[in-house]
């Protein structure tokens, strides 16, 4: 069941994310943005997929990688940078907020303040590694993107070079400094995680490539920025 809900969350939020850059590039940052935050929420929650022992949040991890591309791609690259710096803002205040939650006491009718603590009291350390291999991985993810494609390979082919390369640094980093003391087994995270990623990544750009097709046929112009 978490196999077939991963294959098709992951092709659903490429083509929101898609749309929403297509249509107004701000949408397009408000959805990374989101996806940002969902994937730092998401990552102590632990699953099972395919036999091992996995985190549920590479699908949001992956779309926001490739709609930062994508806004690179139709926007330029001054855009992209303002989308993975405001990203990394709303980040940081979201992880800011959540620890002032835990100076309010609870009253006694509140039956929701342990449940939020157990939710929330990794949420500082892991969000303070994650913007740092966040900015990390996203400067050389679209770095890459932007030599990928002066290299003439396609948007969907620059996308999966520049994404596999940046997730597979932060995978490693990400593990290593965030999840070591919260999950069960480290290794299966960094490496069937990485997997994970590449999986969900072949199926955004497969999505990716048909919505630019698309786009073309219906002679929906856009402008390369790149």
């Amino acid at each position: 069941m978490n196999e077939w809900i991963l294959l098709l969350q992951s092709p659903i939020l490429m083509m929101i994310g898609f749309f929403l850059t297509y249509y107004q590039r701000h949408y397009g940052v408000i959805f990374v943005c989101l996806m940002v935050i969902l994937a730092n929420l998401f990552i102590i929650k632990q699953v099972d997929l395919f036999g091992l022992h996995v985190t549920a949040s590479d699908a949001y991890f992956i779309a926001a990688a490739c709609t930062l591309n994508v806004i690179q791609e139709m926007h330029g690259k001054k855009q992209a940078l303002e989308a993975m710096a405001l990203s990394f803002s709303g980040l940081i205040l979201f992880s800011v907020l959540t620890q002032v939650q835990f100076l309010y006491d609870p009253n006694d009718f509140d039956h929701t303040s342990a449940a939020f603590h157990t939710v929330f009291q990794f949420s500082l350390k892991i969000s303070l590694v994650s913007l740092i291999c966040y900015w990390f991985s996203q400067k050389i993810d679209l770095f890459l993107y932007r030599v990928s494609r002066r290299m003439t390979y396609s948007q969907a082919a620059a996308c999966f070079i520049a994404v596999a390369i940046a997730q597979l640094l932060d995978t490693v980093l990400f593990s290593t400094l965030a999840l070591s003391s919260i999950v069960g087994n480290l290794w299966h995270v960094i490496f069937f995680s990485y997997g994970v990623k590449l999986l969900i990544l072949l199926i955004s750009v497969g999505i990716m490539s048909a919505l630019y097709a698309i786009l073309d046929m219906a002679n929906m112009y856009y402008e390369s920025k790149v």
